[in-house]
Order: structure tokens, then C-alpha cells, then sequence
């Protein structure tokens, strides 16, 4: 992997981050968490790239909805035709969550 997000628990050393930092090879998923949103676009770009490789397969349901999702679903438009204001307008809800992504 070059020049990115590194996690093992091989070693203590730290490794080089594109941007100069280091990354402690020793890191808690909490404080992995932590550092994504410190990342560049790029960086993240990797991060997802190397989870694809390690996971694509189980991530990749081809599209199939479980029966217990189709349930879900039809009891969830049964609900917005009984009250379609009920919920929140996509602008409402995108405001809210951009006002807890913002520092």
C-alpha cells in the first residue's frame, strides 16, 4: 500500500502518511474511527479500495432484498401513504446532517 492507512499489530513503529504525519501501527478501531475524518479524499479513496478487496464479497448481496427488507419496506410506505407529512423534507434532514458533520 502506498504512502497511506496502515493498522497491524506487528510492531510499535509508526509509518509514513502521505501528508507527512506518521500513523501509529497500534491503533483502537475508536481511534481509527477517529482519524477518518482527518483524511484526504484520497486517502479514503485507498481505505475503501482495501476494504473492497478484503470484504467485496461479503458487501456484495447483488441487489437481493432479504424477505424480512421487503417487509420492512412495504410497512414503511403503508405508513408515509397513511401521513406523507409526516417525516422530514430531504433538505431538513440533509441540514441536520451536515450540521453534525461540521467541526
Amino acid at each position: 500500500m502506498s504512502g497511506g492507512f496502515i493498522v497491524g499489530m506487528a510492531d510499535k513503529k509508526k509509518l509514513p502518511r502521505s501528508s507527512g504525519e506518521m500513523y501509529n501501527r497500534d491503533m483502537s478501531k475508536t481511534e481509527i474511527l477517529a482519524e477518518l475524518p482527518k483524511l484526504k479524499a484520497e486517502e479514503l479513496a485507498e481505505i475503501q479500495a482495501r476494504l473492497d478487496e478484503l470484504f467485496g464479497e461479503v458487501w456484495l448481496d447483488g441487489g437481493e432484498l432479504t424477505d424480512a427488507d421487503k417487509t420492512a419496506l412495504d410497512a414503511a410506505l403503508v405508513n408515509y401513504q397513511k401521513n406523507p407529512n409526516a417525516g422530514s423534507s430531504w433538505d431538513e434532514v440533509k441540514s441536520r446532517i451536515q450540521a453534525k458533520l461540521r467541526p
